[in-house]
């Protein structure tokens, strides 16, 4: 009976060290993606806006501090999310008594929430400023198209990936 329990306790043990490997996998290759996507879009915006040397030499820094601020900012935002889902998952629509330890907890999540976002916001902004001061009047205006085209691009991209996630594989033939 002790080696039974012995095995069933090393093979939990394993199928458990197993999936936490595997989520430590999928966390790598997730932002292994993320930062070929954004060396993708720095290299496709220098293209697409014919940015000299030394305006790459500045705005590359410049961007990639943002894009990693944001990206900081982009996850504290996902946690309270899915702390704010959790805490509505947990109540009733029809609770008539309301908790005031709960509703303090969802007052202070969507105002941290609101708050990240205005921050967010504000890196864009700054962005936007500070290429406003580098770019000519002629890149500034490529670079809006340049945004609204990557990013469309992108969303069809992870559409079509989704979509085949989502499709079950062809049978093969043989």
């Amino acid at each position: 009976m002790n080696n039974k329990r012995m095995i069933a306790a090393a093979a939990v043990v394993f199928f458990a060290a197993g999936a936490l490997s595997a989520q430590d996998q999928a966390a790598a290759m997730r932002q292994k993606m993320r930062n070929n996507v954004g060396y993708l879009r720095l290299i496709r915006m220098t293209q697409a806006l014919s940015l000299t040397e030394d305006q790459t030499a500045r705005i590359y820094p410049m961007f990639n501090r943002v894009e990693k601020e944001k990206l900081d900012l982009q996850r504290e935002l996902s946690r309270q999310i899915q702390e704010l889902r959790r805490l509505l998952r947990d109540v009733p629509m029809s609770e008539a008594a309301p908790n005031e330890d709960r509703s303090g907890r969802l007052a202070e999540l969507a105002r941290s929430i609101g708050e990240i976002r205005r921050e967010i916001r504000a890196k864009d902004d700054d962005l936007d400023d500070f290429l406003e001061k580098e770019l000519t009047p002629l890149q500034q205006a490529r670079y809006i198209l340049f945004q609204i085209e990557f990013n469309q691009g992108l969303g069809d991209v992870l559409d079509r990936v989704r979509g085949r996630r989502m499709t079950s594989p062809a049978p093969i033939k043989k």
